[in-house]
């Protein structure tokens, strides 16, 4: 596994909270974004 920057993992995070405020599925948070479900 290669690993990510700090900031592409906070564009993910911020990108997640979006979805989630607009009522986003899980199954759409993994395919937007690169986060895991631990996250």
């Amino acid at each position: 596994m290669s690993e990510k920057s700090i900031v592409q993992e906070a564009r993910d995070i911020q990108l997640a909270m979006e979805l989630i405020t607009l009522g986003a599925r899980l199954q759409m948070l993994e395919s937007e974004t690169q986060l895991s479900r631990g996250r």
